[in-house]
């Protein structure tokens, strides 16, 4: 069990009204949700999800073991929501690095080290009357088995991949969220007073994905060319062999071998 003296003393200079560790919940978005009516900003772990889920609806099996959280946030004037899938993905593959771990970007958010999944987030929102509620879930994959994640967890075509396998031991999973957090206020400042630049910068210079061969599929289409940059919604520009640019806003993506 994660010491909650350690995680409450750890981030009590982060800017987060309330912050809640539970031992197990249906998902940490759902929870964040509720814990954050009548507040304006709170953080939910949990040691265990019974029912996590990824997008698209995916369901996202949560052991013990994992780093499992959401941020959530009672905002007005809200606007280029699609950003924060970005913002979250350059905030968790910074805080990896920094714990020691080469985590790279594959859009929008997927977090992969030596080609191995080790991250997920999932953006949620709802309007509410004159704001909306913005829900930010995280989840990393740190001291668990990677066979035992790999069989229960990995859809077909993605290797999952766990911290403790890569680094041989178990890791401290408040120390890498300490590092994740300090990494993800100053991008969310970013957003809020409306500076697309840094989020953008900071995911472009951690992507596996900008200047590979790709191939997107999403709503029946099929979009294949070269990922060749983001605009200020972070949509995905993939220029096709007819030399077409393409804006590519969600999908599945496939990087091609060429």
């Amino acid at each position: 069990m994660m010491d909650q003296a350690l995680v409450y003393e750890g981030l009590s200079g982060l800017s987060l009204e309330r912050i809640y560790v539970f031992p197990e919940v249906d998902s940490t978005n759902d929870e964040a949700k509720r814990r954050l009516q009548g507040r304006r900003s709170v953080l939910v772990l949990a040691e265990r999800q019974r029912r996590g889920r990824g997008r698209q609806g995916q369901r996202w099996e949560s052991p013990p073991g994992g780093l499992w959280f959401s941020l959530g946030f009672r905002e007005r004037n809200v606007k280029n929501i699609p950003l924060l899938s970005l913002l979250a993905g350059a905030a968790t593959a910074q805080g990896l690095r920094e714990s020691g771990f080469a985590a790279r970007i594959k859009w929008p958010n997927d977090i992969l080290i030596s080609d191995r999944k080790v991250a997920g987030i999932l953006v949620e929102m709802e309007a509410e009357g004159p704001g909306s509620s913005i829900v930010i879930g995280i989840g990393i994959n740190v001291n668990i088995a990677e066979e035992e994640l790999q069989k229960r967890l990995g859809p077909a075509g993605v290797q999952v991949g766990t911290l403790m396998a890569i680094a041989g031991h178990p890791l401290d999973r408040v120390a890498i969220l300490l590092q994740v957090l300090q990494r993800f206020f100053p991008l969310w400042r970013s957003w809020k007073e409306g500076r697309v630049e840094p989020i953008l910068q900071s995911w472009k210079g951690l992507s596996l994905t900008l200047n590979e061969r790709v191939l997107i599929i999403a709503a029946g289409r099929r979009i294949e060319g070269t990922a060749v940059g983001l605009d200020h919604n972070g949509a995905l520009l993939v220029r096709t062999a007819d030399g077409r640019l393409q804006r590519v806003t969600e999908g599945h993506l496939i990087h091609l071998v060429l």
